[in-house]
């Protein structure tokens, strides 16, 4: 994980009513709902930039819109958008995962493995 820090003025807190951790939040929110308007970042990476998961982006996002009055754009992806999305990412891990595994770099255990070796299993 990246640690980012810089200063600010302490009337810019002020000036939008909020502590350092409240400010902090709204920013990572702020920044990921710009980046994912432009197309900077996709609809997942924006909530991974907010610290939401892609649930929460959607309420937030809404919230946003009920404030300002309008629609912002781009904002919400459709269903088949999502989807695709989520495929991509997915097909993307799944090909690292088989190329570290080819490699010899990782190991892969099943389900039953997985449970009994956490005392899961039934």
């Amino acid at each position: 994980m990246v640690h980012i820090a810089f200063d600010i003025q302490e009337g810019a807190l002020s000036s939008v009513r909020h502590n350092p951790e409240m400010f902090t939040r709204e920013l990572r929110i702020a920044a990921a709902v710009k980046w994912y308007e432009i197309k900077q970042v996709s609809q997942g990476r924006a909530a991974e930039i907010a610290g939401l998961s892609r649930s929460e982006l959607e309420q937030v996002a809404q919230a946003i819109e009920a404030d300002a009055g309008e629609a912002i754009p781009g904002l919400r992806e459709s269903l088949a958008e999502m989807a695709a999305d989520v495929d991509l990412e997915d097909l993307c891990l799944a090909e690292e995962r088989l190329i570290e595994s080819r490699a010899g770099r990782s190991q892969s255990y099943t389900l039953e493995e997985v449970e009994r070796d956490l005392g899961l299993a039934v």
